[in-house]
């Protein structure tokens, strides 16, 4: 197994095994089915919605359309950055984002990983992720790269 060594900013070397492949698909898929969960949810209580109302409390019903979608477009986003690097399936998998400098990944770090996921993961099915994380030495993915980070298994406490 792959590690990854980390300096704080303490001078403290931390060692941790990099996510490997395996392990970050099927958080990947645990992610999608969440995903998939909520949106089934989102549209029964939109059905339901119109059904009580006969229709007339959506007047503008694009709108909050869009609006219960949100969730699900700003899903990896949200989760890393109020989740302090993790997705729900991450979380469940004991993989953590982390910055290869040692310090906080951030906003702007999960920003990055997150708006170059199409390009990584669903134009190219994965293959241009999956490529990057096979060549690099660190399991990064382009997102990775450009945020200076990578994806790490927690140690069992």
């Amino acid at each position: 197994m792959q590690t990854i060594e980390i300096q704080t900013a303490q001078n403290v070397n931390i060692e941790y095994p990099v996510a490997t492949v395996g392990d970050r698909v099927v958080a990947g898929i645990i992610d999608q089915l969440i995903m998939v969960g909520y949106l089934i949810a989102i549209i029964f209580f939109y059905i339901w919605i119109l059904n009580v109302t006969e229709g007339s409390a959506f007047y503008y019903p694009v709108a909050y359309f869009v609006l219960l979608f949100l969730p699900f477009f700003f899903y990896h986003l949200l989760c890393e950055t109020f989740l302090n690097g993790q997705s729900f399936g991450k979380k469940i998998m004991k993989m953590r984002v982390v910055k290869l400098d040692g310090s906080q990944a951030g906003i702007g770090s999960y920003f990055l990983r997150w708006i170059l996921a199409p390009i990584d993961i669903y134009f190219t099915y994965g293959s241009v992720g999956l490529i990057t994380m096979l060549i690099n030495g660190k399991g990064q993915r382009l997102g990775d790269l450009a945020a200076n980070t990578t994806v790490v298994k927690l140690k069992a406490e």
